[in-house]
């Protein structure tokens, strides 16, 4: 809407007008940058596609907005950028001096001052907290553990807060620095950094970290392809069999363990690996027909099931 579209630059993002559609925007539940502009040149780039890969942009002319959207955004001067984190906080930025060397990343370094980073990617600041947060508890998650390591635990990156929301149902994250102890022990050689680790064996996916790309569904995707033994529920089935006992699920080998076994006994980690290994070793040379899961026998929410079965 009023964008200069020649040399085919078409910008990301869709054209806010009313009242209604801020209000779906700054209570959303995602974060959203907001472009405010009243002319066809007013920060419009390419430097729009790679921000758009992480968060939402929308476009807002000044001309042809309701009224009450200037309002509300409190806009006083223009061009201007509103960040607003999706559950009714914003912030207004407006980009000088050395931003226009790197638009994108000024804009991205300006969102991510606005977005609950650490309630989305948790910081951890010692080894305690490291080991607490990879521990399987007895009715915790068994979602893999997605570490981060960095220079500065403190430090914010925008894919890094993108996937974890993304992957919030199913993975969880942290950082931390790189320091003497994380190195030796995660063999840590570059920073930024990343390691999957399964909950339930404490191990990785991979035998060193890999490097953090730096976009969005590139980082989606390496986190994706670490695989694991799952524990056994309605969404790991319906994953792994597509809901049916049949093809690759017409056996299922399944490890039963007490709730507080992984958390608390070595042996029981140990005899899961070789479950594990034994899991690879079948379909290496039988090939499909048999899928393997685990599952706490004496939870709350499967335990009747399992005794029912």
């Amino acid at each position: 809407d009023g964008a200069d579209r020649s040399g085919g630059f078409a910008p990301p993002g869709d054209v806010l007008t009313t009242v209604e559609q801020l209000r779906k925007v700054q209570e959303g539940g995602e974060p959203v940058v907001i472009h405010v502009y009243s002319d066809q040149r007013h920060f419009f780039g390419a430097w729009m596609s790679e921000l758009a890969q992480d968060v939402k942009i929308v476009h807002v002319n000044v001309f042809t907005v309701e009224e009450g959207v200037i309002h509300r955004l409190q806009v006083r001067r223009f061009p201007a950028f509103v960040i607003c984190d999706g559950h009714g906080n914003s912030q207004q930025y407006i980009p000088g001096g050395w931003d226009f060397m790197n638009l994108g990343d000024a804009v991205r370094s300006a969102t991510l001052q606005v977005l609950p980073y650490f309630d989305t990617v948790a910081p951890l600041r010692s080894e305690s907290e490291l080991d607490d947060w990879l521990k399987l508890h007895a009715a915790g998650s068994s979602g893999p553990r997605v570490l981060i390591f960095l220079d500065d635990y403190r430090r914010q990156y925008m894919s890094v807060f993108s996937a974890a929301r993304k992957l919030s149902s199913s993975h969880h994250f942290a950082q931390v620095s790189a320091s003497g102890w994380v190195v030796d022990r995660f063999r840590v050689q570059r920073v930024p950094s990343f390691v999957v680790i399964d909950p339930a064996t404490r191990q990785g996916s991979t035998q060193a970290p890999q490097m953090v790309p730096g976009d969005t569904e590139s980082l989606i995707s390496q986190v994706r392809s670490a695989t694991f033994v799952l524990e056994l529920n309605e969404a790991s089935f319906e994953q792994r069999c597509r809901g049916e006992w049949t093809g690759n699920c017409a056996w299922v080998a399944l490890f039963l363990v007490p709730s507080r076994a992984f958390s608390e006994v070595e042996a029981s980690r140990k005899a899961f690996r070789r479950f594990r290994e034994a899991c690879k070793a079948v379909r290496q040379h039988a090939g499909g027909g048999i899928e393997c899961f685990w599952l706490r026998h004496d939870l709350a929410e499967s335990g009747p099931a399992w005794r029912s079965a």
